[in-house]
């Protein structure tokens, strides 16, 4: 059965027998149901074909087209600027929102590239404060229906990322085809396998290595592939090239696109804004969860409709089976009461029936080892994240001593307020001490640099470049702690031991824009963001997820104040914790071998250097929180680590 969100779903047992019922999960409307790695930890699902403009109807509307492979081409004069035309070929930023451009309609043909400028500069990507100048943000007939119901453009970083870094399990990202006698580009989902269907020459090629009738191209979609059509530009090129929008500007005349022939697939393409070109839309990949109502038949004893009735005392066992491209819940719990149950993925659920009456179960999804389950958004597009349940410790104490103090482990601090301070002896550079204060990238991957491990603690003078603290390729030290050197993130690299216990585990730490994003511009239920605490008494910051409601817990001066205006016992931040807060300590800092201020501000890494020398970092204390905090790399700071929310 495929199941959709909101649905309810009844069952009727007719026999004492044991039941297995698969499930599949319906997708949001209009997407094909393959996920797409787009940046590190976060997927998307692809529209089922490229964006249409329906001018010629009474009514003009916004559609998908209705087959993967379907183009307009030339045949709707799609080249004139008349409005009641059927386009698929768009000039940059033509949504029809007017964002102060003088070109923004669908219809817009002009060739002066300045006419396309949204909010009259040049200097705008679709998204942000102008997002409704992103195609998406209109309502789709096949796709939603609705005003921005989660249709976006890639960004010119996410379609690279897509064609020419993630990975997946067989290490296929695309292919060249010809499908339905159309020409065009073949994206493989992350979880494709050469099981499904064997390509030729994949992540290269050309046109003629496949070709694909309607009926074979059906199986291949059954697996989440996506297709597109070598559409052309409005100056020609049908079915010989394809050139796709990203929702971002290059420079005064140009946006980024992707461009692909029978040879060649560049994504830094960059050309007019004013040109005609394909659009495909993508929304975020999510995870589901579900609330089952078991109905035994109230009749006692008997047969019903030529069945026996489900005798009381009986088992029914439910499993849910994943299908490429979707993320399920599977259940396990004996029914006997009205609370609600917390189900983890990959496990077996048993629902014993314990007297004649319907029996309502709400499920809830479990959180990830270590992590807390409150979800915040930390950036435009919609991504969120789970906390970790305390700030990252390193337990050297546990180790031998030798070269990599062999026994050592890493681990979340037991409670959201512990910080270890100068009590283990942190300020020296000595192996074998626990540690919550590290240098910039010391999650122990020798990367090139010479402090990586995290007990380093030695001055690094800021003029000097090309070693010291932070990734580097021998030459330079400009790298974050992600793409080919996320193994310096603390999260990506080591395995936690109550946070998963494996390497690349979903661990990861916050970029300076995410940061900043998470504490100045997103919005939520109550719109409460942060604010100042002492909880336990250990002075800090709490963080508020996006579903807080003032019911939960009514804190004093929200999004700013100081630490004495909400004062939290161990019980009181328990109520707070079960609704998703969470509590960064002011842990202080070191300078080199100097612990300062502990109690005092809490200074907290992202993965986003800053220059040769230093990175950025949030900073708090009772009068000030700051998320453009920059310094020397050498100094120890606070590392919280958070994974994709799903």
């Amino acid at each position: 059965s495929v199941v959709s969100t909101n649905d309810t779903l009844t069952f009727t047992v007719t026999a004492a027998r044991t039941l297995v019922a698969n499930f599949e999960l319906d997708g949001p409307q209009g997407a094909l149901k393959g996920a797409f790695s787009v940046r590190d930890g976060y997927q998307v699902l692809f529209s089922k074909g490229n964006l249409q403009y329906i001018g010629s109807a009474d009514t003009a509307y916004w559609k998908f087209a209705d087959n993967q492979w379907d183009y307009l081409g030339t045949t709707t004069n799609q080249n004139s600027s008349a409005q009641n035309v059927d386009r698929d070929l768009f000039g940059w930023g033509t949504s029809g929102y007017d964002h102060g451009a003088v070109c923004y309609q669908p219809w817009s043909t002009s060739q002066t590239n300045s006419d396309y400028y949204a909010y009259g500069d040049e200097n705008y990507n679709l998204n942000d404060e102008t997002g409704k100048a992103d195609w998406g943000y209109n309502a789709i007939s096949n796709g939603g229906n609705t005003e921005n119901s989660g249709w976006r453009t890639l960004t010119h970083e996410e379609w690279a990322y897509l064609f020419n870094t993630r990975g997946g399990e067989d290490q296929i990202r695309y292919a060249k085809a010809c499908v339905n006698g159309i020409n065009g580009v073949i994206l493989l989902p992350d979880d494709w396998s050469t099981n499904y269907y064997s390509l030729e020459n994949p992540n290269g090629g050309s046109y003629s290595d496949n070709t694909f009738t309607a009926d074979n191209w059906a199986t291949l979609e059954q697996y989440g592939a996506v297709f597109l059509p070598a559409a052309g530009n409005r100056g020609g090129g049908f079915g010989s090239f394809g050139l796709y929008w990203s929702a971002s500007f290059r420079d005064s005349y140009g946006a980024w696109d992707v461009y692909f022939d029978d040879s060649d697939i560049t994504t830094d393409y960059g050309n007019y804004r004013s040109r005609g070109r394909s659009v495909r839309l993508v929304r975020p990949a999510q995870d589901y969860s579900f609330v089952i109502e078991a109905n035994p038949n109230s009749e006692e004893g008997g047969a019903v409709s030529g069945a026996n009735t489900y005798a009381e005392g009986s088992q029914c066992t439910l499993t849910a089976t994943p299908n490429e491209g979707y993320t399920f819940v599977n259940w396990t719990e004996t029914i006997g009461d009205d609370n609600p149950k917390v189900v983890s993925t990959s496990a077996t659920y048993t629902f014993r029936v314990q007297d004649n009456r319907t029996l309502v179960a709400n499920f809830k999804v479990d959180v990830p080892e270590g992590a807390i389950n409150g979800k915040f958004t930390v950036n435009a597009n919609g991504g969120k994240v789970y906390f970790s349940k305390g700030n990252l410790q390193y337990i050297g104490s546990a180790g031998n001593g030798d070269e990599n103090n062999t026994g050592a482990y890493w681990q979340f601090a037991e409670n959201q307020w512990d910080c270890l301070g100068t009590t283990t002896g942190q300020n020296s550079h000595a192996q074998n001490v626990d540690r919550d204060l590290f240098g910039w990238g010391t999650s122990g991957w020798d990367n090139g640099n010479t402090y990586y491990q995290p007990w380093c603690t030695s001055y690094v003078n800021n003029s000097q470049q090309g070693y010291g603290y932070g990734p580097t390729n021998g030459t330079s030290c400009e790298y974050n702690l992600t793409g080919a050197f996320a193994n310096a993130d603390w999260g990506v690299r080591n395995a936690i031991s109550i946070g998963g216990n494996t390497e690349s585990s979903g661990w990861r730490t916050l970029t300076h824009e995410e940061w900043a994003y998470l504490f100045n511009t997103r919005g939520g239920v109550s719109k409460i963001r942060y604010a100042k605490a002492c909880v336990n008494n250990v002075n800090g910051v709490i963080l508020l997820p996006d579903d807080w409601s003032t019911n939960y817990y009514l804190l004093e001066n929200p999004n700013g104040g100081s630490y004495s205006d909400n004062t939290i016992t161990v019980d009181n931040w328990t109520t707070l914790e079960q609704h998703g807060a969470v509590f960064l300590p002011a842990a202080g800092d070191r300078d080199g071998t100097s612990v300062n201020g502990v109690g005092s501000y809490g200074d907290y890494w992202s993965a986003s250097y800053n220059n040769s020398y230093g990175a950025w970092y949030v900073g708090f204390d009772g009068g000030l929180l700051y998320t453009d905090g920059n310094g020397s790399r050498y100094f120890g700071r606070s590392v919280r680590l958070v994974r994709v929310a799903q």
